[in-house]
């Protein structure tokens, strides 16, 4: 891919989920799969100021550091605050909605 690619970033405990969006992401013109990480941790240490995804797609319930806590720190660091985020989650209640809203997320999809 060239690098005027829209970089995307998976974050989603579920392995096969994750390859599988991954190959749809790569199935459009003019996208690449930046990176994935299993959990919210894995993805801020591999998080490269240099090499910034264009979008994070993320699931709220993970190990370690769930959905809401990886937006969270996405949106209060001055680096990342822009990066657009959409939730990607089973999770279809209200309140789990407006929660992510309430912190920042740009779309809210379920699975």
């Amino acid at each position: 891919m060239t690098s005027t690619a829209v970089k995307v970033s998976l974050v989603d405990d579920h392995g096969l989920f994750r390859r599988g969006i991954g190959v749809l992401v790569e199935g459009f013109d003019g996208y690449e799969v930046l990176g994935e990480a299993s959990n919210g941790r894995e993805f801020i240490d591999n998080l490269s100021p240099e090499n910034l995804p264009d979008i994070v797609l993320m699931d709220i319930d993970m190990p370690e550091m769930n959905g809401y806590e990886l937006l969270e720190h996405l949106k209060q660091n001055p680096n990342y605050a822009s990066i657009p985020t959409i939730m990607l989650t089973a999770l279809s209640g209200t309140d789990d909605k407006l929660k992510a809203l309430r912190i920042g997320i740009d779309d809210y999809l379920t699975k």
